[in-house]
């Protein structure tokens, strides 16, 4: 049985709608959006109260009533939900109303790039309305998190992903060419007078036995006058 359930704040009246699957009579779950985790603590349960909406037997009609709730208010000030919620949120289901985790949408880097694609044609994407909201749920994001602490285990956890995508040759490519794209050009002259045009600081430095953090500080036009890098000149593009 799932729930599309509304926990008001019975302070500022400000409220977060959602969608959970009941899992015994006496269910006090209060949502896990980070706003209103953070409001709750902050105001204290006993100020809010939780409603029961509508009751589904699958968790598809749940989300699809949940989006049609936030159609139009879940970018409002007075309401704590961070997206519009339903199809296409980060719990998307599949048409069987069975969500796992295997089937969450957001895991298939091929179909979110097909949406994407399919929306940017469309030109329905990058709305204005969209990219405000965005910017604005970013920012509320960011303050909801403010003075939060990780778990061990999820720093363990975050690391191990990074680690893991890093052994992937084609994600180390990628990240280096993005690098690449956002790095200054440099025109350094050695000692002799020799000039060297540079698209790539660090390759240059490492193959040069120079010392990295002592080309990218100096100055534009000065020349190092001492330790490994002493006599080259260096200019920033």
């Amino acid at each position: 049985m799932f729930t599309v359930y509304k926990i008001t704040n019975l302070i500022n009246k400000k409220y977060y709608i959602g969608v959970h699957k009941i899992t015994s009579e006496n269910d006090n779950y209060m949502g896990s959006g980070p706003l209103i985790k953070k409001a709750i603590n902050k105001y204290g349960l006993q100020n809010f109260k939780k409603e029961i909406l509508f009751t589904y037997e699958t968790e598809k009609l749940a989300y699809d009533k949940e989006a049609e709730l936030l159609k139009d208010v879940w970018n409002n000030d007075d309401c704590y939900n961070l997206n519009e919620g339903g199809k296409g949120s980060w719990s998307y289901v599949n048409e069987s109303g069975i969500n796992e985790g295997d089937n969450n949408v957001m895991r298939d880097s091929v179909k979110v790039r097909e949406i994407v694609k399919e929306k940017l044609e469309k030109g329905s994407y990058h709305t204005e309305k969209r990219k405000n909201a965005s910017i604005k749920n970013s920012r509320l994001g960011i303050k909801a998190r403010t003075g939060m602490k990780d778990t061990d285990e999820v720093r363990r956890k975050r690391s191990e992903s990074v680690r893991k995508s890093f052994q992937d040759p084609n994600v180390r490519q990628r990240q280096k060419n993005g690098l690449r794209k956002h790095c200054k050009s440099y025109l350094l002259v050695d000692p002799d007078g020799v000039e060297y045009n540079i698209d790539v600081i660090s390759d240059f430095c490492k193959e040069h036995d120079l010392p990295l953090s002592t080309i990218t500080v100096q100055d534009d036009g000065k020349t190092i006058t001492k330790g490994k890098a002493k006599g080259w000149t260096v200019y920033k593009n």
